[in-house]
């Protein structure tokens, strides 16, 4: 999931410039909304899409031109589409998804991966990535083919010694600390972690999740 996550963090991001542009903190901006902030908070950190009805205000409040309404009208579709057509791929079970991403690899030379909330699947250990499925086939109740999933993301592994491959990765401080699994399955993500970061074909960097979103 890491492409939907990654168009999730681009388009808080736009939000959270569209609002700095008026001169509008984050807790202005709920006050004028009259929302929480914490709503504002989870949407420009990529945690909450926005409904219809919450990008309008949004953007009413931010003083947005017909233009850019449209277009992040647009994008807000386009990205609910993706994350669809993604929960439609999974009905047919967690394995035949990780598969189709190993065909697609073939024909990647570069790769640029983000995740805010977890270790990215071409990085994780059998047993971080056994505690991911679980937590997936249980919140989106697809088929829990969990072995046959977890075989299939260590084979898409393989590319990372691809010498005619690079990866970039950017992980957020939040999803190292995120105990998904006992500590022993972390500390041992960890150390997965300091090995393919060794590789020369792999850059991993690390991104404090902003403390002050609501700057």
């Amino acid at each position: 999931m890491a492409g939907i996550e990654k168009r999730k963090l681009e388009f808080g991001d736009r939000l959270r410039d569209l609002h700095e542009q008026t001169g509008l903190t984050g807790r202005a901006l709920a006050q004028r909304l009259g929302w929480q902030s914490s709503k504002v908070s989870r949407i420009v950190q990529g945690k909450q899409t926005p409904t219809d009805s919450d990008l309008r205000q949004w953007l009413t409040a931010c003083g947005a031109s017909e233009s850019v309404v449209r277009e992040m009208t647009d994008e807000l579709r386009e990205l609910r589409l993706d994350y669809s057509t993604w929960r439609r791929q999974l009905r047919g079970g967690m394995a035949a998804r990780q598969q189709s991403w190993v065909d697609l690899a073939r024909d990647t030379t570069t790769f640029r991966i983000v995740e805010s909330s977890a270790v990215p699947g071409l990085v994780q250990t059998p047993e971080y990535a056994r505690h991911v499925f679980r937590a997936v086939s249980e919140l989106h109740e697809v088929p829990r083919d969990i072995d046959e999933a977890v075989a299939a993301r260590m084979q898409r592994q393989e590319v990372l010694y691809d010498p005619s491959k690079r990866f970039e990765i950017l992980v957020f401080e939040a999803a190292l600390r995120y105990p998904v699994a006992q500590a022993g399955a972390m500390a041992g993500q960890i150390d997965r972690l300091m090995t393919v970061a060794a590789l020369p074909s792999v850059v991993i960097a690390r991104s404090f999740e902003p403390s002050a979103a609501l700057r």
